[in-house]
């Protein structure tokens, strides 16, 4: 890779690298590459941040210009499999999307919603522990709850993984693909009990109780991995897109395994029926 500096427009001043097709074939800003090999017709893809979609256009042969990251991509080594991957980020300062344009992408992604009802604490003191989790992503969301002191923190933190679960059962995602979308509590019912007082009077004593709805909301990471300013958090993203996708495979493998295990368990009682009912 080699920086340059395109002098045609003066308005949009965007550092570009130069590619070679024949070393680095069908790469993607924001993308992970491996096993590169020599191609003579290349698509490069670039990230649209109109609409937040990849477009193409093709091109043969000899050195072409891109808007890339004007440095040499980061190689990463998998400590599992040995495999080498490399980062190749867009570092320019890209425009800032439009709310529709978020929102419409936030509204695709899949939603799973928990409750809990008649916790025996006040709405205010509830919602301390619920503003520690809301906007982290499902992991760091538990992590801050292990450590709060806090009463109920660990109820919250039941809760999340309860709805975790949820997401696991009906479309197989994972922790990792997870963020807390909302995470608050609202006033329950009030239980009125009598307050003695000095002087022979009495007053009221409200007992307070809460609810507490979590709503955790599946990770568009191209729209995270966009809306990130600097390189570290670009690379934080992609790693955790890393982690997540690894997570994924792993569980939809052991899902696999425990259907072959099922229909395997089936055909053997099949075959000790079928037995039985011959001897007879």
């Amino acid at each position: 890779f080699s920086t340059t500096t395109d002098q045609t427009s003066t308005s949009q001043r965007k550092s570009t690298a130069v590619l070679n097709t024949s070393q680095r074939p069908h790469l993607r800003a924001g993308s992970w590459w491996t096993n590169p090999m020599p191609l003579s017709s290349t698509t490069f893809q670039y990230f649209c941040s109109n609409s937040l979609k990849y477009f193409s256009t093709t091109s043969t042969g000899g050195q072409h210009q891109q808007v890339l990251s004007p440095t040499s991509p980061t190689v990463i080594t998998d400590s599992d499999s040995g495999k080498q991957f490399g980062i190749l980020l867009d570092t320019r300062k890209l425009p800032k999307l439009k709310p529709s344009i978020v929102q419409r992408r936030l509204a695709n992604c899949k939603i799973y919603e928990g409750r809990e009802r008649s916790i025996r604490q006040s709405p205010w003191k509830l919602n301390r522990i619920c503003q520690l989790a809301a906007g982290l992503t499902l992991e760091e969301a538990l992590t801050q709850l292990k450590f709060c002191p806090l009463k109920n923190a660990d109820l919250v933190a039941k809760v999340l993984k309860r709805t975790s679960n949820l997401a696991d059962i009906r479309d197989g995602l994972q922790m990792s693909q997870l963020e807390v979308a909302e995470c608050f509590a609202t006033k329950s019912v009030m239980l009125r009990r009598i307050k003695p007082m000095g002087r022979g009077r009495h007053g009221i004593m409200h007992h307070k109780f809460s609810h507490i709805r979590v709503v955790l909301r599946e990770i568009d990471f191209p729209l995270k991995i966009y809306q990130q300013k600097s390189m570290n958090q670009k690379k934080k993203w992609l790693l955790h897109q890393r982690r997540a996708e690894q997570d994924a495979q792993a569980a939809k493998a052991k899902r696999d395994e425990m259907e072959r295990l099922m229909k395997q368990q089936e055909a053997q009682l099949q075959e000790r029926k079928a037995a039985a009912s011959s001897e007879k």
